[in-house]
């Protein structure tokens, strides 16, 4: 309900000593809800409610705080403005906050206290408290200095919180919509998976059968080309084995015949005569 600024840290104790046991009331929005409260609440200790359609709330006039600001000047500060609140607890702040100076100093606290422009209940930074009935109280800070600062952080936790669970809320919808995607993605993973492994058998199989394929191809090529050269052979032997044949089958007669019915060479018959003419001449000589 209350929020300080952390420029007001410095002052939490002086308005938790202006605030007294107000600081601990309960505030509700009228006053059959607070009679409820006490009746069926079931309460374990004593509380004071604040009814707010009820509640007498006092605030200083303007011309006893424009005189406090003239003697004290940014030393005093009207407690209701230190703090923060809602509009709709505006008259439970009011009654809380709104009839305390908080003062820098003492010296600041005497002089708007006993002041007849302002006779106000000032409470300076040390928790020393000063009343125009003239009274004068402090000592020791009571064990609850810090707590409004405390309810700060406290606050600060809860802001931090809301906002991580919102922040969780929010990535748990962006989880929830991408839940499809991602299923599908995996399943096509999966698939994608089982294709591979497919094809690696498959080429796994057809490297065997290839190499299967292969080494029948290679001696069946080898075969056809020493068949091919035996072949060759043979029909060379055959045809020189007729030509001998044709040759041992022909008739002397026909030999001799055709040997007379060849022409005669006149390049042999010259030389014949040349060399004939030569022993002669070489006789008659000797």
């Amino acid at each position: 309900m209350i929020t300080l600024d952390e420029q007001h840290h410095a002052k939490s104790t002086a308005l938790e000593i202006s605030a007294g046991a107000k600081l601990y009331n309960v505030v509700v929005e009228n006053e059959q809800i607070g009679k409820d409260l006490l009746q069926n609440g079931k309460l374990k200790k004593r509380v004071t409610i604040i009814p707010l359609n009820k509640i007498n709330s006092f605030r200083a006039s303007a011309q006893k705080l424009t005189a406090a600001k003239k003697i004290g000047g940014d030393k005093v500060n009207l407690a209701l403005s230190l703090v923060g609140y809602e509009n709709e607890v505006a008259n439970a702040m009011a009654f809380v906050f709104g009839d305390t100076l908080i003062c820098d100093d003492a010296e600041s606290a005497k002089a708007v206290t006993f002041n007849s422009a302002v006779g106000l209940k000032s409470v300076t930074l040390d928790g020393d408290v000063y009343d125009p009935s003239g009274t004068l109280s402090g000592g020791s800070a009571p064990s609850s200095s810090g707590l409004l600062v405390k309810v700060q952080e406290l606050k600060e936790a809860e802001t931090n919180l809301h906002g991580a669970k919102a922040a969780l809320i929010k990535l748990e919808k962006e989880e929830e919509n991408n839940k499809g995607a991602r299923d599908a993605w995996q399943k096509l993973a999966r698939e994608l998976e089982i294709k591979e492994h497919e094809v690696k058998l498959l080429d796994e199989q057809l490297g065997g059968s290839n190499a299967a394929r292969v080494s029948p191809m290679r001696f069946c090529f080898s075969m056809l080309l020493v068949l091919t050269d035996v072949g060759f052979r043979l029909v060379m032997r055959s045809r020189r084995l007729r030509s001998r044949l044709r040759i041992c089958m022909k008739p002397p007669v026909l030999a001799s015949r055709n040997r007379s019915m060849r022409k005669p060479n006149v390049r042999s018959l010259k030389q014949t005569w040349t060399i004939s003419r030569t022993t002669k001449k070489a006789k008659s000589r000797s």
